[in-house]
């Protein structure tokens, strides 16, 4: 019944942050909306307190911690004595928090503790300008925000606090640990420090001589997040343009062997679209992201990379998924045209026609991409995650030596070269053969340019 009542109190907070988020959507004054977002520590340190007094009427000495979960905050309250040698210890797996505190802190008849996580009050914070520090570098929030207070409360601890963070963003930017500060109502690093020996970058260790509201700010110029989305965007871009052009290629091949028209003539088309429309998603990607949460949600959290949470991801997913499938159902129209043009040796005899429809799956298959598709199922199980790299490391060496090394023409052009280089004392008389392909013949010129791969 007890545990009731704290529960409520945390739902009340609950309440007032959802209010609070509601009011930035409705894009209030931005006045009223700092103002508002200001009174967050303030409502919070209530909760605190009504924490603080729960624990003082109805914790018992010798308890264990009492925890309260809910789905933004997860607290503990704890009597804690500086008779007990392994102190107060509060760690919170999901979010990856953690917060020690030595028993020399405590008073002799015992000290009652409270500490807190917030799942996401930072997101209200991250949403204003980024703060700016003495060397006018932009700061901002990477990290939950914890908090944690005792009751009697010290001038100074004995032994400083140890907080574990989790990093929300993996950059290469100088991090710090703060505190939010009532009396200049922003954050502050004066008392707290960042141990170097235990950080890395996927989490922060934080020590502080005092205690309130943690967070860890990153100090950076402004150009690594800038240089995170440029890489991101490009990525995108030239990804997005190689599959177009694998598309033009299965177009190629279907006209070239289906259709048996030639359609070298209208190659400035295939440079329109395969140059133009990466360039249309990619600004639709970031127009989006810019829309909803600012354009550094435009990447992941930990890589340089569309972002998932925003589901920008799926546009490329989409995009890919759409050009597989239809590359696969070029591959099969192909296969079966081939297969037609060149008959069987005798009358029950298919083993040939066989043997041309596997010949072109794996002359095709990295030609047209379709190895990307254990890329798309790599969500499904670790293996496909080695499968799709493995196929598609090899992807250029397969165009290679495949459409490359194979081929007649190339082969003929080379060996043309090699001749001016290296002029042979035996000239060879015998008249070249036409590179020009005549188009009536074309299905049956490349399913024996194939035979030959």
């Amino acid at each position: 019944m007890h545990v009731l009542v704290c529960m409520e109190a945390v739902t009340v907070f609950e309440d007032f942050i959802i209010k609070i988020k509601n009011v930035s959507k409705d894009k209030a004054g931005m006045e009223e909306v700092k103002t508002l977002k200001k009174s967050i520590f303030e409502v919070a340190e209530a909760v605190e307190k009504f924490a603080l007094n729960y624990g003082e009427q109805h914790l018992i000495a010798g308890m264990p911690p009492e925890r309260i979960v809910s789905p933004k905050i997860v607290l503990a309250i704890q009597k804690a004595y500086r008779q007990n040698k392994s102190g107060f210890h509060f760690e919170e797996q999901q979010w990856q928090a953690r917060i020690d505190i030595a028993s020399s802190n405590f008073e002799e008849n015992g000290s009652l503790v409270v500490a807190f996580v917030y799942k996401d009050l930072h997101d209200l914070l991250l949403t204003d300008q980024a703060i700016r520090s003495e060397t006018d570098n932009q700061r901002n929030i990477n990290s939950r925000i914890m908090a944690v207070t005792m009751d009697p409360k010290p001038e100074t601890l004995r032994e400083n606090v140890t907080l574990k963070f989790k990093n929300l963003k993996v950059l290469a930017a100088e991090k710090r640990c703060m505190f939010w500060s009532n009396l200049s109502k922003s954050f502050s690093e004066e008392g707290c420090h960042v141990v170097t020996s235990k950080s890395n970058s996927e989490e922060t260790f934080c020590r502080c001589n005092h205690l309130t509201h943690f967070a860890v700010l990153m100090d950076y110029d402004g150009s690594t997040k800038a240089a995170c989305i440029t890489i991101a965007a490009l990525m995108q871009y030239f990804l997005m343009t190689a599959f177009c052009w694998m598309l033009i290629e299965g177009i190629y091949l279907y006209f070239f062997v289906v259709k048996v028209y030639n359609i070298n003539t209208k190659m400035y088309m295939y440079y329109v679209i395969s140059w133009g429309l990466p360039l249309i998603m990619v600004a639709m990607s970031l127009g989006i992201a810019a829309g909803k949460e600012g354009l550094q949600s435009y990447t992941s959290d930990k890589h340089c990379w569309l972002s998932s949470t925003n589901n920008l991801i799926w546009i490329f997913v989409a995009f890919v998924a759409f050009i597989e499938v239809l590359n696969i159902l070029i591959l099969a129209r192909v296969i079966e045209e081939m297969t037609n043009l060149l008959q069987p040796t005798g009358e029950d005899d298919h083993s040939h026609q066989i043997r041309i429809g596997i010949k072109a799956c794996v002359v095709m298959i990295p030609l047209l991409g379709v190895t990307w598709l254990f890329g798309l199922l790599s969500p499904v199980h670790k293996a496909f995650v080695y499968i799709f790299t493995i196929l598609n490391s090899s992807q250029g060496f397969l165009i290679f030596a495949l459409h490359s090394m194979r081929n007649t023409q190339i082969r003929e052009r080379f060996k043309r070269k090699m001749n001016i280089v290296f002029p042979s004392s035996v000239k060879n008389n015998s008249t070249r053969k036409s590179s020009q392909v005549n188009p009536s013949e074309a299905g049956d010129e490349w399913a024996v340019e194939l035979q030959s791969c």
